[in-house]
Protein backbone atom coordinates (compact mmCIF):
# COMPACT_ATOMS: atom_id res chain seq x y z
CA UNK A 1 0.00 0.00 0.00
CA UNK A 2 1.23 3.38 -1.03
CA UNK A 3 1.58 6.09 2.41
CA UNK A 4 1.28 9.67 1.52
CA UNK A 5 1.86 11.95 4.07
CA UNK A 6 -1.45 13.44 5.51
CA UNK A 7 -1.49 16.66 3.35
CA UNK A 8 -0.52 15.26 0.30
CA UNK A 9 -2.54 16.58 -2.69
CA UNK A 10 -2.60 13.43 -5.98
CA UNK A 11 -2.78 15.41 -9.54
CA UNK A 12 -3.27 13.22 -12.23
CA UNK A 13 -2.60 14.26 -15.92
CA UNK A 14 -3.97 12.37 -18.97
CA UNK A 15 -2.56 12.99 -22.82
CA UNK A 16 -1.53 11.08 -25.51
CA UNK A 17 1.54 13.12 -26.18
CA UNK A 18 4.38 12.84 -23.34
CA UNK A 19 5.84 16.31 -24.31
CA UNK A 20 2.17 17.66 -22.89
CA UNK A 21 2.53 15.04 -19.75
CA UNK A 22 6.15 16.65 -19.19
CA UNK A 23 5.00 20.46 -19.54
CA UNK A 24 2.15 19.40 -16.84
CA UNK A 25 4.90 18.00 -14.81
CA UNK A 26 7.04 20.72 -15.15
CA UNK A 27 4.76 23.55 -14.46
CA UNK A 28 3.28 21.88 -11.69
CA UNK A 29 6.22 20.31 -10.04
CA UNK A 30 9.01 22.55 -11.69
CA UNK A 31 11.34 20.71 -13.83
CA UNK A 32 13.47 21.99 -17.00
CA UNK A 33 10.44 23.29 -19.76
CA UNK A 34 10.37 20.56 -22.44
CA UNK A 35 10.16 20.95 -26.33
CA UNK A 36 6.46 21.15 -25.77
CA UNK A 37 6.46 24.41 -24.32
CA UNK A 38 5.43 26.69 -27.51
CA UNK A 39 2.01 24.47 -26.78
CA UNK A 40 1.40 27.23 -24.08
CA UNK A 41 1.25 30.92 -23.93
CA UNK A 42 4.37 32.05 -22.51
CA UNK A 43 4.34 34.84 -20.02
CA UNK A 44 6.66 38.01 -20.41
CA UNK A 45 7.25 38.75 -16.75
CA UNK A 46 6.53 35.04 -15.16
CA UNK A 47 7.67 34.99 -12.14
CA UNK A 48 9.66 31.95 -11.26
CA UNK A 49 8.77 31.84 -7.50
CA UNK A 50 5.39 31.12 -8.53
CA UNK A 51 4.72 27.31 -7.81
CA UNK A 52 1.73 25.20 -6.93
CA UNK A 53 3.65 25.26 -3.28
CA UNK A 54 2.99 28.75 -3.10
CA UNK A 55 -0.47 28.62 -2.82
CA UNK A 56 -0.11 26.53 0.21
CA UNK A 57 1.83 25.66 3.66
CA UNK A 58 5.64 24.59 3.70
CA UNK A 59 4.17 21.19 5.16
CA UNK A 60 2.08 20.43 1.81
CA UNK A 61 3.43 17.70 -0.92
CA UNK A 62 2.39 17.21 -4.23
CA UNK A 63 2.38 13.77 -6.06
CA UNK A 64 2.12 13.89 -9.93
CA UNK A 65 1.45 11.08 -12.05
CA UNK A 66 0.24 10.40 -15.75
CA UNK A 67 -1.29 8.14 -18.16
CA UNK A 68 -1.21 8.38 -21.46
CA UNK A 69 -4.12 6.70 -22.36
CA UNK A 70 -8.04 6.98 -20.98
CA UNK A 71 -8.40 3.34 -20.23
CA UNK A 72 -4.86 3.67 -17.76
CA UNK A 73 -6.49 7.18 -16.36
CA UNK A 74 -9.46 5.05 -15.15
CA UNK A 75 -7.45 2.40 -14.08
CA UNK A 76 -5.26 4.68 -11.99
CA UNK A 77 -8.00 6.21 -10.20
CA UNK A 78 -9.52 3.38 -9.33
CA UNK A 79 -6.56 1.83 -7.79
CA UNK A 80 -6.01 5.15 -6.32
CA UNK A 81 -9.60 4.99 -4.62
CA UNK A 82 -9.21 1.85 -3.43
CA UNK A 83 -6.32 2.40 -1.62
CA UNK A 84 -8.16 5.50 -0.12
CA UNK A 85 -5.15 7.72 -1.93
CA UNK A 86 -7.41 9.65 -3.96
CA UNK A 87 -6.80 11.84 -6.87
CA UNK A 88 -8.24 15.58 -6.01
CA UNK A 89 -7.69 16.98 -9.50
CA UNK A 90 -7.14 15.33 -12.86
CA UNK A 91 -5.90 17.41 -16.17
CA UNK A 92 -7.54 15.51 -19.14
CA UNK A 93 -7.05 16.04 -23.02
CA UNK A 94 -10.12 15.43 -25.53
CA UNK A 95 -8.60 13.56 -28.05
CA UNK A 96 -6.23 10.57 -27.28
CA UNK A 97 -6.43 8.36 -30.01
CA UNK A 98 -6.90 5.10 -30.22
CA UNK A 99 -8.41 4.92 -27.43
CA UNK A 100 -11.67 6.43 -25.24
CA UNK A 101 -11.35 9.95 -25.95
CA UNK A 102 -11.45 12.74 -22.77
CA UNK A 103 -15.06 12.67 -22.39
CA UNK A 104 -15.54 9.15 -21.95
CA UNK A 105 -12.32 9.32 -19.28
CA UNK A 106 -13.96 11.56 -17.51
CA UNK A 107 -16.99 10.11 -16.95
CA UNK A 108 -16.02 7.05 -16.18
CA UNK A 109 -13.45 8.40 -13.64
CA UNK A 110 -16.59 10.69 -12.06
CA UNK A 111 -18.67 7.13 -12.13
CA UNK A 112 -15.53 6.10 -9.43
CA UNK A 113 -14.28 8.92 -7.60
CA UNK A 114 -17.44 11.76 -7.65
CA UNK A 115 -15.01 14.32 -6.00
CA UNK A 116 -12.09 14.72 -8.15
CA UNK A 117 -11.94 17.73 -9.50
CA UNK A 118 -11.87 17.88 -13.51
CA UNK A 119 -10.31 19.77 -15.89
CA UNK A 120 -10.32 19.23 -19.18
CA UNK A 121 -7.56 20.78 -21.37
CA UNK A 122 -7.77 21.14 -25.05
CA UNK A 123 -6.58 22.90 -28.10
CA UNK A 124 -9.64 21.07 -29.79
CA UNK A 125 -12.54 19.40 -29.00
CA UNK A 126 -15.46 17.23 -30.58
CA UNK A 127 -17.51 18.88 -27.96
CA UNK A 128 -19.33 21.96 -27.22
CA UNK A 129 -18.28 23.28 -23.50
CA UNK A 130 -21.96 22.92 -22.75
CA UNK A 131 -21.96 19.44 -23.75
CA UNK A 132 -19.00 18.66 -21.48
CA UNK A 133 -20.58 20.77 -18.55
CA UNK A 134 -23.56 18.91 -18.93
CA UNK A 135 -22.46 15.22 -19.36
CA UNK A 136 -20.41 16.12 -16.34
CA UNK A 137 -22.95 17.49 -14.25
CA UNK A 138 -21.60 21.20 -14.56
CA UNK A 139 -18.97 20.04 -11.97
CA UNK A 140 -15.88 20.81 -14.43
CA UNK A 141 -13.35 23.33 -15.88
CA UNK A 142 -12.52 23.62 -19.62
CA UNK A 143 -9.31 25.29 -20.34
CA UNK A 144 -8.18 25.66 -23.91
CA UNK A 145 -4.65 25.74 -25.19
CA UNK A 146 -2.62 27.67 -24.99
CA UNK A 147 -3.05 28.99 -21.82
CA UNK A 148 -0.73 30.99 -19.42
CA UNK A 149 0.96 28.67 -17.06
CA UNK A 150 0.16 31.34 -13.75
CA UNK A 151 -3.34 30.34 -14.56
CA UNK A 152 -2.64 26.61 -14.65
CA UNK A 153 -1.80 27.13 -11.11
CA UNK A 154 -4.04 29.32 -9.86
CA UNK A 155 -6.83 26.92 -10.83
CA UNK A 156 -5.43 24.18 -10.30
CA UNK A 157 -4.44 25.57 -6.30
CA UNK A 158 -8.16 26.41 -6.31
CA UNK A 159 -9.53 23.00 -7.38
CA UNK A 160 -6.94 21.66 -4.78
CA UNK A 161 -8.90 23.96 -2.03
CA UNK A 162 -12.31 22.91 -3.27
CA UNK A 163 -11.73 19.02 -3.35
CA UNK A 164 -10.64 19.25 0.26
CA UNK A 165 -13.25 21.18 1.57
CA UNK A 166 -15.61 18.28 -0.09
CA UNK A 167 -13.33 15.50 1.34
CA UNK A 168 -14.11 17.71 5.07
CA UNK A 169 -18.30 17.91 3.88
CA UNK A 170 -17.57 13.77 3.44
CA UNK A 171 -15.80 13.44 6.87
CA UNK A 172 -18.44 15.10 8.56
CA UNK A 173 -20.94 13.35 7.15
CA UNK A 174 -19.81 10.23 8.53
CA UNK A 175 -18.95 11.05 11.69
CA UNK A 176 -22.40 12.52 12.32
CA UNK A 177 -24.08 9.51 10.77
CA UNK A 178 -21.40 7.38 13.33
CA UNK A 179 -22.80 9.35 16.16
CA UNK A 180 -26.43 8.94 15.39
Amino acid sequence: MLAYPAKTYRLLAVDDEEDVLELYHTILAPQPLSPAHHLFAVEEDSDPNNTLQAYFDKETNFSFDRASQGEEAVEAVRQATALSAPYAVAFIDIRMPPGIDGLQTATQIREIDPNIQIFIITAFSDYSVEQIQHQLSHHVVVLNKPFYPSDLLQFTANAIHAWERTQEIERLKLKLSQSL
